[in-house]
């Protein structure tokens, strides 16, 4: 058996197989793998000429467009590292973490560069500044790009901001040889029972099956789906964002067998005009991203007619954690329906009691805590037991059950929002003195945050445009409240705690 390819060299392997082939659709619109492979010698040259090397970190504002994902496979193909950020925040925002981050390079879409700011920022940084479109990469002025002494080993591939699952949002560092064989690994599994031996790696060819994608290439599933076409060979059609008739035209031209689909495109799947025809080859979907209620579950299914296969993962394990498959849902579908499914192969999943960490009985609620290798796992490291913030339980056929959460994130759409976050940010306006923000109940989105302020003086209380305003300059748009309230004062506890359960009641009584 030869020696396993690196990422980097399974990379350019697959974009070199049939250069004219078809590789990403977009909007009707096939690219060819020879632009990934043109990509990927273009950014060669770029290193060559400004003295970076392998192991460069590349910070990139990254969306779902094809040369974007050309882009990103050119990076992993040169042995660097992918630092991703986040595309929907505030434009100051970005500004600011290009200071704080200080990156060799920074890579973004030319339109990006219609704003003057973001080029001051990364000059003022001192990153080589890169630009992308369909054509090439190409490089703009940055007087002050100054080549790093040193660069890394090549060893990390990405470096992605997590949602603060398991404590607060931290960059997550997977390597590059455990990124590949988790992500080849999991598309093995997905494609049901093989010949292959164990630790052997799939053949290098062009596969027919279609990647259908529409989530955030710069968030983990949608960077997990990406990867899986770099380095499976796989057609990925990618759209920019979640609209369902669109979604369905690929499903039904390309034949799509399996697609993954989170709480809200399921409802906004159900409130279009898609019909159980344009879905028919649909075998089953995945569902992930977010909580998914049971009565959504059950009109999905009867709606069209497609089992629905719900996940449970965190960016810290990708590809990981816990799932229902084809055969599960066969025999326990109707008697297990709201669990998450069981864990993964090679997963471990135990539920711990919150105050003393030991483990619960069968049943017993508790925090969720999973042990598996991830992409960020060390190699010769055995992985620790990670603790989430989810609670849960494992019935007796090992099946788990989420109960909610231990702390105060809300999911909007799939997108994780930390209430501190909100609040922190609604604080230093200059006319709030205090702020609390719960997340309320949403047909569509799963849970929208709303927020309650008390201003410094009721005479000069600032207006909810000029919340809504002040956080909108701060926070990506998801995470801005969908409501604002100016009270008084908040509802407390005898403890003089801030009651959370009663300030969702001040927007139930009003709505």
């Amino acid at each position: 058996m030869s020696p396993p390819l690196t990422l980097a060299e399974r990379i350019r392997s697959v974009a070199a197989l049939q250069p004219d082939a078809e590789a990403i659709e977009q909007g009707g619109a096939w690219h060819t793998w020879q632009e990934m492979a043109t990509s990927i010698s273009q950014l060669e040259e770029i290193i060559g000429q400004s003295g970076l090397g392998p192991g460069t970190e590349f910070g990139m504002l990254l969306r779902n467009r094809p040369h974007h994902i050309h882009a990103m496979a050119a990076v992993l193909a040169s042995s660097g590292t992918i630092v991703t950020m986040n595309a929907r925040q505030p434009a100051a925002r970005t500004e600011a973490e290009i200071a704080e981050l200080r990156l060799p390079a920074v890579i973004v879409d030319r339109s990006d560069l219609a704003s003057p700011e973001l080029a001051t920022a990364i000059g003022r940084s001192g990153a080589l500044g890169i630009a992308i479109d369909r054509a090439e990469l190409s490089t703009f002025a940055n007087p002050s790009f100054d080549p790093p002494a040193a660069t890394g080993d090549g060893g990390i591939a990405v470096k992605m901001l997590t949602s603060g699952t398991t404590g607060p949002p931290k960059r997550i560092a997977f390597g590059a040889q455990s990124l590949k064989d988790s992500v080849l690994g999991a598309a093995r599994l997905m494609a049901g029972p093989s010949n292959r031996r164990a630790g052997e790696e799939p053949e290098l060819l062009l596969r027919r099956g279609i990647i259908a994608n529409w989530a955030p290439v710069e968030h983990v599933s949608g960077m997990w789906r990406a990867i899986e076409h770099m380095t499976e060979g796989r057609r990925l059609c990618l759209l920019e964002t979640f609209e369902p008739s669109e979604w369905a035209r690929v499903v039904k031209t390309y034949g799509v067998r399996m697609a993954m689909l989170a709480p809200t495109t399921m409802r906004m799947l159900l409130d279009s005009e898609v019909t159980p025809v344009d879905l028919a080859s649909l075998k089953g979907v995945t569902a992930g991203t977010a909580p998914l209620s049971v009565d959504l579950e059950r009109e999905f299914e009867e709606t069209f007619g497609i089992p629905v296969l719900p996940a449970y993962g965190a960016t810290e394990f990708p590809g990981n954690g816990a799932g229902w498959t084809l055969a599960d849902h066969e025999r326990f579908g109707a008697s297990k329906i709201g669990s998450v499914g069981k864990a993964r192969p090679g997963v471990r999943i135990r539920v711990v009691d919150q105050s003393t960490g030991e483990p619960v009985p069968a049943g017993g609620v508790g925090l969720v805590e999973i042990l598996a290798r991830t992409p960020a796992t060390p190699p010769g490291e055995q992985p620790d037991w990670q603790r989430t913030a989810d609670l849960g339980w494992l019935d007796e056929d090992e099946f788990l059950w989420i109960a909610g959460r231990a702390d105060s994130a809300i999911i909007r759409g799939g997108f994780k929002i930390l209430a501190t976050d909100v609040v922190r940010v609604l604080e230093q306006h200059g006319k709030v003195k205090e702020a609390s923000v719960v997340g309320l109940p949403d047909e569509r989105l799963g849970a929208v945050p709303v927020a309650a302020v008390i201003p410094y003086s009721m005479q000069a209380a600032p207006t909810a445009g000029e919340l809504e305003a002040h956080c909108r300059a701060e926070l990506a748009a998801y995470m801005v409240p969908a409501e604002f309230r100016v009270v008084e004062d908040l509802p407390r506890t005898s403890s003089l705690k801030v009651s959370m359960p009663a300030v969702q009641d001040l927007f139930v009584e009003s709505g």
